[in-house]
Formats: structure tokens, sequence, C-alpha cells
């Protein structure tokens, strides 16, 4: 800024910029002029020359240009994009080799983890897995008749784990009762076949059926090797009549 008195007109500020073009079409002289004065006397004064090639200037903004369409390329629409192969590009996922930081707090923005041989740490054990409990057998008497009762086809293929309670509480009079707990399975949920599975008595060893003869809870689950989309748990009473009687009832406890 500068201010001077000209014949009684005050003159506030001066700035000038200059185009000089030179012979060259692709050459452009700038010239900036700025002076500052204060009262009567010029206290400052510059001049500032800029050469700029348009040839350079047209490539650096292009350069620019693509580089921002290029992230603009890995932005994509939650439920509207859709990939194409060859065509769809992606961003790099890096990962923090052994942080050292082991954990953040809630809604902070973190870095995966890895191993020194870039393996990617994940963990199979966090708490919250769906979970597939359920009643498969309503708790059921069983007399002289019905003297059997079967779970309906149960779904189980989209769980990791399965496990079995059966409770037994029964009313003898005169006859001795117990009863053989089997399990099936199915592909279509209608043609069955018997499956092997295990409980603590038998350890390590598969068991086709297990008989129980007193009251309380039986515990079993299947191989988690087996893979099949339905299962059916089937309780068969021996010596129950009208008064040596048996209450059960089947659950099914699944985690994924």
């Amino acid at each position: 800024m500068f201010k001077r008195i000209i014949a009684g007109i005050a003159i506030v500020g001066f700035l000038a910029l200059v185009a000089i073009p030179l012979f060259s079409s692709s050459f452009t002289r700038v010239v900036i002029m700025d002076q500052n004065e204060s009262g009567v006397g010029v206290t400052s004064n510059a001049l500032h020359v800029l050469d700029t090639n348009s040839a350079t200037m047209v490539g650096d903004t292009t350069a620019i240009q693509t580089a921002t369409e290029l992230i603009d390329d890995v932005v994509f629409v939650d439920d509207t994009a859709v990939h194409a192969t060859g065509t769809t590009k992606g961003a790099g996922i890096m990962a923090a080799a052994t942080p050292t930081d082991g954990s953040i707090a809630a809604n902070d923005i973190g870095m995966l983890a890895m191993s020194l041989d870039r393996r990617l740490h994940v963990d199979t054990n966090i708490a919250g897995h769906d979970t597939g409990n359920a009643t498969i057998i309503a708790t059921t008497l069983l007399d002289d008749a019905p003297t059997l009762i079967a779970s309906a086809a149960t779904a189980c293929q989209d769980y990791d784990k399965l496990a079995f309670f059966v409770s037994y509480d029964e009313t003898e009079v005169g006859n001795a009762i117990s009863a053989a707990v089997t399990i099936e399975v199915s592909y279509d949920g209608t043609n069955f076949l018997a499956a092997s599975f295990y409980d603590y008595a038998g350890g390590a060893t598969l068991q086709t059926s297990e008989t129980i003869s007193s009251d309380g809870w039986y515990y079993f689950w299947f191989n988690k090797d087996i893979t099949a989309p339905y299962l059916k748990v089937t309780i068969t009473a021996t010596n129950t009549d009208a008064d040596d009687t048996l209450s059960v009832a089947g659950y099914m406890a699944a985690t994924k």
C-alpha cells in the first residue's frame, strides 16, 4: 500500500500485472510491478519478472487432471457400481507388521496387522458369533404310545459347530426304562441316513447310538468335518407303558 497527495488528490495503492508476449508463441513473460509509498516519500519499489513456458504449464495441468481422475476411479457408490473385469480399479491395502500397539479405542481408525512373512492377522474367536440354539424336540411323554419321538428335519449346514442336549426324566412302576439316542443326516430333508457322533463317555470313539437309563442330561456333538444340509435326532424308549413313562426333550446348540 502507498499513499501520495498529488494536487490535493489522494492516490492509494498501486499494483500492475503485465504479460509481455515474446517472439515465441510458447513463451510468455509476466511482469509484476508493485510500489509502496507513505506520505510523500517512496519507501519501497519492486519489479518482479516471471518467465513461463506455456507447453510446460499445459503438461503440468494435464498431469494434475489425470492424477485426479485416477483417484476418482477407485471411488464407488454403495450397491450401485458394478465390477468390470480388466476395467474396474482398486487401491492397494497395506498392513502394519506385528504392530506394538495391540489395541485401539472405540471408533478409532486402525491399520490392519500382519506377520513378518506377510500373513494377515485374523481372529476366529471374536465374541458375538451367530448362534443357532433351538429346541428341536419339545418336551414329550413317552409311554405305550408313542414310544419314540424324532425332531423335524433341522437345517444345519450354515453352522461350524453342532452339539445336542437331551433331557431324560423317567417314572418307573414295574419296568426298567431306558432310551436310545440316534442322529441322522439328509441332503434333501426327506431321505435320511444314520450318522455317528461323539460324547464324553466315548471320548475319541464315534458313537452310533447312546442308551440313557437315569434321570439327567445327555450331551453329544457332531464331528466338525461332517457337512450335511439337514439332521434329525430320534429318542426311542424301551419298556415304557401306561404306568412306566419317560419325559424327554431335545435341544441343538450351534455356532457359525
